[in-house]
């Protein structure tokens, strides 16, 4: 596992030093993933380490206990890993200068800076309307930009406020209401990961890593990091009264929910052992990935067939919108890959074990699956980043980058999930900026003062 490990930091750094005019860090942070949640658990994982309670069922165990570790477990991780870079590099060669042709991106340059930043506050408050009102974006076909919009505008304005082009009131607005809130509603759901991926595509601009603002960027991620931290267990404690217990009646109302989940935060805190709880739930999060994996390959052939590339059945289906394919095929993988592995308990209705890119090609065609499959996942994040990452000067073209490359950095749900949509949702956004900046030039600034 150590040479996954070294190949993996060994080559992010080369791709650094050999590529950075591009915006953004997409391929270091596509290799960090695999690196931590593959890499770094066998440095401290045990065979006593559960992610989730066993339960027996008529002598059936349920839920995720690591098998043995052995070459059978790393050796697909550490091909996997050296087939992920191969790719990468191969596709470096043969494609060293492809980019966007420059025709598309005149649409997204003609806008000043007045026209960008107002741009980021209605896209960004329009990705709140869409998370505080659901039923709202749904029955406007918005529903599958929630996330990308909310991506796009902070990106944007983050862009913007890097290149000296943000106008203050925008920012203030933007960062100093908008984002906060946003956050704080992720945490009400009980989850990290929305909050995390939204701070990362904050982080993810290269020029935060030059050495003026390294020792600002490390001490902000030092205190949001350690602040995430600690509330952690609070938030574990919350999602389990309101979604296990359903303790939190709809009917009481948002106001009542938010206190409970402040009041969770603070016992949790105040709890002299939140140091060794919070440590431990990390230990158990970075390794489920590694876990999951471990139980995969120690059942597939055996116990559970191989599934001979049926997850891949709705790769071409995904890039239709739903609103002109109302009865599009919901994606529910999760839910028979914990099933079949017996990660979730057979009561279980609503969970979804993740199923990441990797764990897929395992269980569809095993080690030669992994092989070629991250070969062209290699591949397939070169094209993206040449594509979409190249193009510094536009900052509505790297906010696009931003809403569509930073979700593939963490590919921890299966493929047809995470990339069916890609076409898509590129589309959308250079629609509505395109749109937004032509309007603004016709309307806006041929107003009479």
């Amino acid at each position: 596992m150590w040479l996954g490990l070294v190949a993996l930091a060994g080559y992010a750094m080369g791709y650094a030093r050999r590529n950075r005019d591009r915006p953004l860090i997409f391929i270091e942070l596509s290799m960090v993933f695999y690196l931590v949640f593959f890499c770094l658990p066998i440095l401290f994982i045990d065979n006593q380490l559960y992610y989730t309670t066993i339960r027996e069922v008529a002598g059936v165990s349920y839920g995720l206990l690591i098998p043995t570790i052995d070459l059978e477990t790393t050796g697909p991780i550490i091909l996997g890993i050296l087939a992920l870079i191969g790719g990468h590099w191969l596709a470096e060669q043969v494609f060293p200068k492809i980019r966007l042709p420059e025709r598309l991106l005149r649409p997204l340059g003609s806008a000043d800076e007045t026209a960008l930043s107002a741009l980021a506050v209605l896209i960004c408050l329009t990705h709140l309307t869409a998370v505080v009102f659901p039923g709202l974006a749904s029955a406007v076909f918005l529903s599958q930009l929630t996330d990308p919009l909310g991506l796009f505008g902070f990106g944007l304005a983050m862009a913007l406020l890097l290149g000296k082009r943000l106008r203050r009131e925008a920012g203030v607005v933007i960062f100093g209401l908008l984002l906060p809130l946003r956050i704080v509603l992720q945490l009400y759901t009980g989850l990290l990961t929305g909050a995390v991926l939204l701070l990362l595509c904050l982080a993810a601009f290269r020029c935060l890593y030059r050495p003026k603002y390294l020792a600002a960027v490390g001490l902000i991620g030092l205190l949001i990091g350690g602040g995430l931290f600690f509330i952690k267990p609070g938030l574990d404690e919350f999602r389990r009264v309101a979604w296990h217990d359903q303790a939190v009646d709809d009917a009481a109302g948002t106001i009542d929910e938010i206190s409970r989940l402040t009041v969770l935060l603070v016992d949790a805190i105040a709890n002299p052992k939140l140091a060794q709880t919070s440590i431990k739930y990390f230990e158990r999060r970075i390794a489920v990935q590694f876990a999951t994996f471990c139980k995969v390959t120690s059942m597939t052939g055996t116990e559970v067939p191989f599934w001979d590339g049926t997850s891949y059945r709705n790769l071409l289906s995904n890039h239709l919108p739903r609103f002109l394919w109302r009865d599009k095929p919901l994606e529910k993988l999760g839910q028979e890959h914990g099933r079949r592995y017996r990660l979730i308990y057979p009561d279980d209705q609503v969970t979804s074990w993740n199923l990441p890119w990797l764990t897929e090609f395992y269980v569809n065609f095993g080690s030669l699956g992994i092989g070629f499959g991250m070969f062209l996942v290699g591949v397939f994040l070169w094209l993206c980043d040449g594509l979409l990452n190249g193009h510094d000067g536009y900052p509505v073209a790297v906010a696009i980058a931003v809403a569509v490359l930073i979700p593939l950095t963490y590919p921890d749900s299966n493929l047809s999930l995470m990339t069916g949509s890609i076409p898509a949702k590129t589309v959308a956004l250079y629609c509505i900026a395109a749109a937004f900046i032509a309007v603004w030039h016709r309307v806006i600034r041929r107003r009479p003062q």
